[in-house]
Order: C-alpha cells, then structure tokens, then sequence
C-alpha cells in the first residue's frame, strides 16, 4: 500500500513539487541540502514525478523557476514534456523578468506548451514582488488567464541567499500587487508564514487569491494556534527556531482557499509527513477534503480520474 493511500481514503494533490531538468535539479538539491535543512532523500531529476504517483498521489502541481535570465526554453520544454497528456498534473513554468520578451514567454508557455501558469521566487530573484519589472508577466497571466504562484512570504528566509530576503518579500507587497491587479490569479506558499494571519485578510478582499500550505502544516517548524494535536514543531534548520502563529479556525474557514503542498524533494522530512499531519489536526471532513484535494482540484482544473 502506497504511503498516502495507507493515511487516508481521501485522494490527495500536492499543489507544490519542483521540477527541473538533471543538472538544475541537482544544484538546487546541492544548495538546499547546504544552506536549508538536511534532504531526507535525494532522488535523480527523472524520478520526481514517478515518485510521487507510486506513493499515491491523485495529482500534482509541477512547478519550475529561473534564477537568471536565458533559462525559460529549456525549463519549460521540460516541464511541458512531463505534463503533456496528463490531466491530473498541472505545470507552472519559469521565467525570469530579464528576459528578453517575459510576457511573450507567459504566453508560449500557456498558449503553446499548455502549462497552467508561472512560477516565482522573490527570494530567488532578490525582487520586490511589487517591483515594476513584474508587471508585465501579470498583465500577460490576466491576458492569458494563467495561474501565479510566488514564493511571496518572507519565511524561510534562509541566509544562503546572502541578503535580507524579508526586503523583497511579505504581505504588505502582495497587497500592494493585488491592489494593482485585483483579478491575478495568485497563489503564495507556505501559507504566507509568518504573516499567514494578514494573507487570510487579504482571502476575504481579493477571491482570487489562494493560499497553499507548503511545510507550514508539516510540525517541521514550531508553529502555535493550531490546537492540541499540533506537533510542537522539530525546527532544526539555519535560523529556523522561530515560532509562527496560525489561527486553527481562520484556517477551517477558509480552507476552500487553501491546498496542501509539499515542497517535494527538497524536504528534511519524509514527504508524507505534511499530510499526516493535517489529517492529525482534526480541521474536520469538509476543510480537510478543501485543503488535500477539493480547492486545487477545482483551481487548478484537475482531472483526478486520470490513472496514475
């Protein structure tokens, strides 16, 4: 039995699994297994996907991003070729705003590769999530009705990155963004830790902006509110002993707007663990099914009858 199958009868999404062809991949796993946490497994860049489905999932988010400019052909004729055909995987491509035409890349990668949207990473980019060299790849995700997922929150921030990364980053920006452009559709990880509570305002003034849980549910880091069957949280990793607030019933209440997500691989854990923990916290049948499977299935268009 499979390891998500032995957790729950219900099927499971994760709405955050990176992929990157062989030698990107590599680095990356290389640079967070040095500057993050420990990987609990290190897989080869062609096992990703297989992986995951052999452990049970019913979908998947599959995104990949650029940390400078000339990368987009080649992540994103990757990624198409591991969605193409698959109507339980959805693919976020990459781009990075120096490229030479970003809002033409939004477009091929929408238009011609039939990727569901972009994927972003201010820590990455050391950019504002507000900065006007961004505008132009949100006005061609409205214009082509592409998806956005933005590592936007200020946490992890990892002093790998060599900078500040709370400069770039948090939800007083996304604000400012979504201000701007209230339609986008928006999806920021990690709940937005360790301002999930101000994110969760902003669910109540921008509906299409979403929320996915990626380790912030996980018991990885020491998070409090969520009630007594939380795990106190086993942060470990560089400058990760901090403590986050997260209000259990703020999150039942929005959970049609919330999507479990992974991080798969890079993870110091195994990647169950997320899961297992959500289903330990009791948010009840109808917010547990919204944030496994519900929300992202609908969001994301999802085929789930789609075997494996």
């Amino acid at each position: 039995m499979s390891a998500f199958s032995r957790l729950t009868k219900l099927p499971v999404i994760d709405a955050h699994v990176h992929v990157f062809p062989e030698r990107v991949h590599a680095a990356v796993m290389a640079w967070l297994d040095r500057n993050a946490w420990p990987l609990h497994r290190l897989l080869p860049a062609q096992e990703v996907v297989p992986c995951l489905l052999e452990q049970g999932l019913a979908g998947m988010a599959l995104l990949t991003y650029a940390h400078r400019p000339g990368l987009a052909d080649d992540l994103n004729a990757f990624l198409a070729g591991l969605v193409q055909g698959r109507g339980n995987l959805a693919g976020f491509g990459a781009l990075h705003p120096d490229d030479k035409d970003p809002a033409g890349i939004v477009r091929w990668m929408v238009g011609e590769l039939g990727l569901k949207g972009v994927k972003l990473h201010a820590h990455v980019l050391a950019r504002p999530v507000d900065d006007p060299s961004l505008f132009p790849v949100y006005e061609a995700c409205l214009e082509t009705g592409a998806w956005l997922n933005i590592h936007a929150g200020s946490e992890p921030a990892l002093s790998g990155y060599g900078y500040d990364v709370r400069r770039v980053s948090g939800a007083a920006r996304v604000e400012r963004l979504l201000g701007r452009y209230p339609r986008l559709k928006l999806i920021v990880p990690h709940l937005g830790i360790p301002e999930t509570g101000r994110f969760l305002d902003l669910l109540e003034r921008f509906p299409n902006l979403y929320l996915d849980t990626t380790m912030a549910l996980s018991g990885f880091f020491h998070v409090e509110g969520l009630g007594p069957r939380a795990d106190p949280g086993r942060a470990s990793g560089p400058e990760l002993g901090k403590s986050f607030f997260i209000d259990r019933q703020r999150i039942i209440a929005a959970s049609d707007r919330i999507m479990y997500g992974s991080d798969f691989p890079g993870l110091p854990y195994p990647v169950e663990q997320e899961a297992a923990h959500i289903l330990r916290l009791e948010l009840g049948p109808e917010a547990t099914a919204n944030i496994l499977y519900r929300t992202a299935q609908r969001a994301l268009d999802l085929d789930l009858s789609q075997e494996p």
